[in-house]
C-alpha cells in the first residue's frame, strides 16, 4: 500500500496495533513501522518494552498492553475518550517531528 493511501486511512482510525515481540532488536530499537505510526499522528497500542517504552514514559504517544492493561482495556480507553486520542495523536506527531522526521534525521 502506498503512502497516500495509508495517509487517507489513518484519517478513519483512532489508533494503530504494533504486536512486535520483545526481542533485542525491537527492545533496543523504534521500529521502522512505529515511527511510521508516530508520522502520521496515530496513538499506538505496543507490546514492546526497551527504548520504546522510555518513549513511552517521556511522550505518551501508546499505550503497551499485556501488563497491566489488556489490548481491549487499551482499545476502550481511546474509543470512549477523544481528549485522550487527540492528546496522544498531537504527541505523536510532535516526537516525530522532534526525533524522526527524514530531513532532521539525516541531516545529523
Amino acid at each position: 500500500m502506498d503512502r497516500p493511501k495509508i495517509q487517507l486511512l489513518s484519517l478513519v482510525f483512532i489508533a494503530s496495533l504494533a504486536p512486535y515481540k520483545n526481542i533485542d532488536n525491537y527492545i533496543l530499537n523504534t521500529p521502522n513501522k512505529v515511527v511510521d505510526t508516530l508520522s502520521l499522528g496515530l496513538p499506538t497500542l505496543i507490546l514492546l518494552t526497551g527504548e520504546v517504552q522510555s518513549l513511552i514514559d517521556n511522550y505518551k504517544v501508546w499505550y503497551v498492553y499485556g501488563g497491566k492493561l489488556t489490548l481491549t482495556e487499551c482499545v476502550s480507553s481511546l474509543w470512549s475518550d477523544r481528549k485522550l486520542q487527540d492528546e496522544m495523536s498531537s504527541n505523536a506527531r510532535n516526537l516525530y517531528g522532534q526525533s524522526f522526521e527524514f530531513n532532521l534525521v539525516m541531516t545529523i
